[in-house]
């Protein structure tokens, strides 16, 4: 008998159909117009004081916690409370394009049992998208589409957000503009 096991494992989202196993697996299908708009290898850090949120609190992070991992961009916050990063839109936006988010965590823990992490989005200072995520928190995956609030043009800024309290790591694994406005 053998034993497999994985540690430290990173949660998956998987949107696998059944298939008999004497049939070849499906071609993976790609929605028309879907786009990504970021680089995980494009981010760079902003000064605390460029906070779109209003000023983040606690200790920021260092090179030492953040950067380009798997496809996605890891911040990991065993020695910071959260930093602001930000890099040029690769694509364009108008209002009202459908844009999906992907943000895979590890367990998320705190020693304050009212704790939550912040993560958002922004185009410049306008804010696009929030999640507020309580802990304790199993490992999991957000999977989650806005509509953008306005237009902007490829080169712009966007910008990643992570406020968080506790050791925890989090992989913003895509941002995509999947349909455009009608």
């Amino acid at each position: 008998m053998i034993l497999l096991a994985f540690a430290c494992a990173r949660p998956v989202a998987l949107d696998v159909p059944s298939t008999p196993s004497h049939s070849a697996a499906p071609e993976p299908t790609v929605t028309p117009g879907t786009v990504d708009l970021v680089d995980a290898a494009a981010w760079t850090v902003l000064d605390p004081a460029d906070d779109p949120g209003g000023g983040l609190d606690g200790t920021p992070c260092t090179p030492l916690d953040y950067g380009p991992e798997d496809a996605g961009f890891e911040v990991r916050t065993d020695a910071c409370d959260g930093a602001v990063f930000e890099q040029p839109l690769l694509a364009g936006l108008a209002v009202g394009d459908r844009v999906g988010v992907g943000v895979l965590h590890l367990d998320l823990w705190s020693a304050d049992p009212d704790a939550t992490a912040e993560l958002s989005l922004w185009l410049g200072d306008e804010p696009l998208w929030t999640v507020v995520l309580s802990m304790p928190r199993e490992a999991g995956v957000v999977d989650d589409e806005v509509l953008s609030p306005l237009a902007v043009e490829v080169g712009s800024p966007i910008r990643f957000r992570v406020q968080n309290h506790g050791r925890n790591s989090y992989e913003l694994a895509w941002v995509r503009r999947l349909s455009a406005a009608r």
